[in-house]
This record gives C-alpha cells, sequence and structure tokens, in this order.
C-alpha cells in the first residue's frame, strides 16, 4: 500500500500519516522530514535545500523531487509508505509517478483531506506560531487552492484520488480513510 495525504496546512495530514503507520504498518515519510535529515547529514542535497529553509522560503520543486527520488532508490526503501506534505505542485506529483514506475510501483490512493477554509484558519490561530498569522494562512490557503487543483485533476484521471472529511474526532476521520482504503482502494 503506497498513500499519499494532501491537504491544507491544518487539515489533520500528518495526525492521520502517523495514525496509518502505527496501525496499517506503513513508513511515515514527511517533504520536511527528508530535508531536515539531509539538512542535518550535510549531503549535497541537504547543502543545496540549506538557504531555502534557513530563509523560510519553499524548497524548489526540483530539489525536492531529488530528496524522495533519493529516498525512493535508496536499498532499505519501503514498498509501504504514506507520505504527507508532497507533492504540493503538479510537477511534483508527476515527479513522484516517474520515480515509482522506475521502481515498478505505484500509488495505492491520494486522499485529499478536505477541511473549509475558516476551520483551518480557526484551527491554526491557536497554535502561536509566527507563520500562523491569520493573514499568512489564509494566503498559504490561497496557495494551496491553487496548486492543489492541477494535482487533483491529475489523479483523479487516474481514479487514484479520494476525498476525506477532515472535521470531527481524530479517530472518525481516520475511521473514514479506513473505509476508503476497504473500499478497494487499498
Amino acid at each position: 500500500m503506497r498513500l499519499v495525504l494532501l491537504g491544507p496546512p491544518g487539515s489533520g495530514k500528518g495526525t492521520q500519516a502517523q495514525l496509518l503507520s502505527r496501525r496499517i504498518r506503513l513508513e511515515h515519510s514527511g517533504t520536511g522530514d527528508l530535508i531536515r535529515a539531509a539538512i542535518l547529514a550535510r549531503t549535497p542535497l541537504g547543502d543545496r535545500a540549506r538557504p531555502f529553509v534557513e530563509a523560510g522560503q519553499l524548497v524548489p520543486d526540483d530539489l525536492v523531487n531529488d530528496l524522495i527520488a533519493e529516498r525512493v532508490n535508496q536499498p532499505d526503501s519501503p514498498e509501504r509508505f504514506v507520505i504527507d506534505g508532497y507533492p504540493r505542485t503538479l510537477p511534483q506529483a508527476k515527479a513522484l509517478d516517474r520515480v515509482l514506475e522506475s521502481k515498478k510501483l505505484g500509488l495505492t490512493a491520494v486522499l485529499v483531506m478536505i477541511v473549509p477554509d475558516e476551520e483551518i484558519v480557526r484551527r491554526l490561530r491557536g497554535r502561536q506560531r509566527d507563520d500562523d498569522k491569520e493573514e499568512t494562512v489564509r494566503n498559504r490557503l490561497a496557495e494551496f487552492h491553487r496548486q492543489t487543483a492541477a494535482i487533483a485533476q491529475h489523479y483523479r484521471a487516474k481514479g487514484i484520488r479520494h476525498e476525506v472529511p477532515g472535521i470531527g474526532a481524530i479517530e472518525d476521520v481516520y475511521n473514514s480513510i479506513v473505509k476508503i482504503l476497504q473500499s478497494g482502494a487499498g
């Protein structure tokens, strides 16, 4: 089983990815984790990513794609995984497809966490981080929606995109995901 969880910041995708990882034994990969590990290990890709991270900018598509490809091509790369936060653009989605196809793998499902923008703003306002100010959150949401429309269409055309209601108790959201996976997506 190979899953991608998509959703705006604060939609719960990281929480759900962790639950899926623990409960159905999927390796959880977040691009943030891969980037931080590469920077910490001082790999060539980490050295390229460091200035973007230190400046608080998004790491460019080609660099994130290289990090994902590097992980997928390692000898210990799992065949069962859940990724959250990637792909975030159509070029990243196509790059992920190519790297998985090179290993004769494909995605089982792309699960899109559906949470109204006002709920995201409410959730993130409580976190007290500099990048969670309301104006910043609304800008991030607008960018997410703009980029995700193309990704959603890409995966819809492949027949693997599924919507998950992201409102309610964590266990209820998890149970919705499990139902989707049991209905033939997984």
